[in-house]
């Protein structure tokens, strides 16, 4: 299954210690650009473990990290009021085909329907 995940949920699941079975159980994990800037390059700058766990993940593969193509689903996601890692994994859930973004955003999640995404 191929899912998409937003920073809060790496975040959240890496200090609990189910990122890694997380990834495993869905065997398809990507991330936006966004998403390992907000995770990782940030994460490193406060020096936070789960930030070490989401990059040891992606350098073993288990998460992939992909850039948008078309600026246009970002420009979409933004008219929605949907913004920065959560604007970039909608646009990456529709880029890939995904089958779920994995999101704990609010406002994402109460727009499922009118953005077309399975969360």
């Amino acid at each position: 299954m191929k899912v998409v995940k937003d920073s809060m949920v790496l975040i959240n699941l890496a200090k609990t210690t189910a990122l890694e079975t997380s990834c495993d159980y869905f065997k398809n994990v990507l991330i936006a650009k966004k998403v390992f800037d907000e995770t990782v390059i940030a994460g490193k700058e406060k020096r936070t473990d789960d930030a070490l766990l989401i990059e040891s993940l992606i350098k073993n593969k288990k998460i992939l990290v992909k850039e948008i193509k078309d600026k246009n689903q970002l420009k979409m996601a933004n008219e929605f009021n949907i913004y920065d890692g959560e604007a970039e994994s909608l646009a990456l859930y529709k880029q890939e085909k995904a089958d779920l973004l994995i999101s704990d955003d609010h406002n994402l999640r109460k727009k499922k329907d009118i953005v077309n995404a399975k969360i």
